[in-house]
């Protein structure tokens, strides 16, 4: 049975990985996604998960899920914002050079995200440049919220301003954009249903990023299983 493990940043991008995404990995032969909350921090005490504020913490809970399930039909993936990325990230410094160009950016810490892991069924995901990027693929169903047409005309132009709607960032991050005009939005419920709302084809054709990684989690249903390689092997 092929399974999936998805690291989460927030409780969001958890209830969107059960709502949308499982049923959708489902007809791919995914059979089943364990959406789970990334851990924050690295105390033993004290400890909480959902947040993005320690890569070393990330790390550290990627491989203990590593090891304790060690079944060959199993890949872990992570749904993280390149928006506040924690300081100690890997590659990060490097990357600067590609601070005018996000798309370049992410690519080259995806990489050195996945070097740095280092297991051979693990597909890296940073989110360019957060989840709430992907609702304004879009902008009408915000009338879900009780959104006017001039909230929808606004966003609508926001959208214009960008090469896609994975670019919208600059001055606020999306999900304030929202909230600065919606205050009763509430990204743990909302956020989920919108996309839903959507549709998983129209956020794929506006974001090709998002979309990249969902067909890497495609293929994964369909993908010979092999016995993994774990970094302990032969100690």
């Amino acid at each position: 049975m092929t399974r999936l493990y998805v690291f989460c940043e927030g409780q969001t991008e958890q209830a969107f990985a059960d709502l949308v995404l499982g049923p959708h990995l489902l007809s791919h032969g995914i059979e089943r996604i364990h959406p789970c909350l990334v851990k924050a921090t690295r105390k033993r005490k004290g400890s909480h998960r959902g947040g993005w504020i320690d890569y070393g913490a990330c790390k550290q809970d990627l491989l203990d899920t590593m090891q304790y399930d060690r079944n060959r039909d199993v890949y872990f993936t992570t749904m993280l914002d390149l928006y506040r990325i924690p300081s100690d990230f890997p590659g990060l410094a490097e990357a600067d050079i590609f601070s005018n160009h996000p798309e370049n950016r992410i690519a080259l810490l995806e990489a050195a995200f996945s070097a740095d892991i280092g297991h051979p069924s693990f597909i890296p995901y940073l989110q360019l440049h957060e989840f709430e990027a992907v609702l304004f693929n879009d902008v009408t169903q915000f009338e879900y919220l009780g959104a006017s047409d001039r909230i929808i005309s606004a966003f609508q132009q926001t959208v214009t301003e960008f090469p896609t709607p994975e670019h919208i960032n600059s001055v606020d991050a999306p999900s304030k954009r929202i909230i600065d005009v919606l205050p009763g939005y509430a990204k743990v419920s909302d956020g989920p249903e919108l996309a839903k709302l959507i549709g998983l084809p129209d956020i794929r054709a506006k974001c090709p990023h998002f979309h990249a990684w969902i067909t890497k989690l495609e293929s994964l249903g369909a993908a010979p299983h092999m016995p993994l390689q774990h970094p302990d092997a032969g100690l």
